[in-house]
């Protein structure tokens, strides 16, 4: 294995665990045979159509954001096979209901050659290509009812190493936000029981009916989260409020950018100055209080 499926663009050494960010790569591809296996089959060429085995990565934002270039492949000809988190393989189906997908941990379908989606298709196509979107069916819908305006809120993404120092939003920042008047606010933060501020939590499920709420919303505020790049699947419009990192030199991802046909908005914090900089949720909740009915205006 080359590379690291979290990290992609490190190297993830000879062991079994990822020198960057401490990935046990055996746990996530289910069993200590499928190294054996991949290692015996060829890398993808980037021409071969038959039988092409994709790993997901180990990150649901990144599988989202990346599934974009499987219509590529469709598109042209190539007879894939995804291997992705189970609870995300619904949602995927329904993206694309040609494909063909088997959850971590599960034996390996048959294939010719593999290869990363994290960063495996670059060459096969170059760019971004339009992210798949997906009509929700009614039956994802019916768990919980909302009260428009309504919003949904994920302060925090679920990483595990030090990228989530500017991945959420701080509680005190939560805790304004949804002080905000006359909005229905929901929690869409997964195992939080006991979320900040004033929000209503739902019963969490699998991917596919957490998209089932976010359809039912009038828009999302998120920090950098699986639930932002799910957005740009559903194009609900998303308010993106980036947290404040150890230092000014960051590089925020630009939702805009990846996603230049989804309804986005984006916050990034100030920093240095007289007052040693604004955090990004103050700059959100000026522009929301001076913006009627700022949930239509993103």
């Amino acid at each position: 294995m080359d590379w690291c499926p979290r990290c992609a663009f490190v190297p993830s050494g000879a062991g079994s665990t990822c020198s960057r960010c401490g990935l046990f790569l055996d746990r996530l591809l289910g069993a200590a045979e499928w190294r054996g296996e991949l290692s015996h089959q060829a890398d993808w060429d980037g021409i071969d159509k038959e039988d092409l085995l994709i790993i997901a990565p180990d990150s649901s934002g990144d599988t989202f954001e990346r599934s974009r270039h499987l219509n590529v492949l469709t598109e042209r000809g190539v007879n894939w096979h995804l291997v992705a988190d189970a609870n995300i393989i619904p949602l995927l189906k329904e993206m694309f209901p040609k494909g063909r997908f088997t959850p971590f941990g599960s034996e390996l379908p048959k294939f010719r050659s593999w290869t990363w989606l994290m960063e495996g298709l670059k060459g096969f196509s170059p760019g971004r290509p339009e992210p798949a979107t997906i009509v929700v069916p009614e039956h994802w819908k019916k768990d919980f009812s909302v009260t428009s305006p309504s919003v949904g809120v994920c302060f925090r993404a679920a990483e595990r190493y030090d990228w989530v120092k500017f991945r959420f939003i701080e509680d005190r920042g939560v805790e304004q936000i949804t002080q905000l008047p006359n909005i229905d606010w929901i929690s869409l933060q997964y195992g939080e029981q006991k979320p900040p501020g004033n929000m209503r939590i739902p019963p969490f499920g699998p991917w596919h009916q957490t998209a089932g709420l976010i359809a039912k919303l009038d828009a999302v505020i998120s920090a950098d989260t699986a639930i932002a790049h799910l957005c740009a699947i559903l194009r609900k419009p998303c308010i993106v409020i980036h947290g404040t990192a150890h230092t000014s030199v960051t590089e925020y991802a630009d939702y805009n950018n990846l996603y230049p046909n989804s309804p986005f908005k984006q916050f990034v914090p100030t920093y240095g100055g007289f007052e040693g900089g604004r955090p990004a949720w103050k700059k959100f909740i000026e522009w929301a209080n001076k913006t009627p009915e700022w949930w239509k205006r993103v």
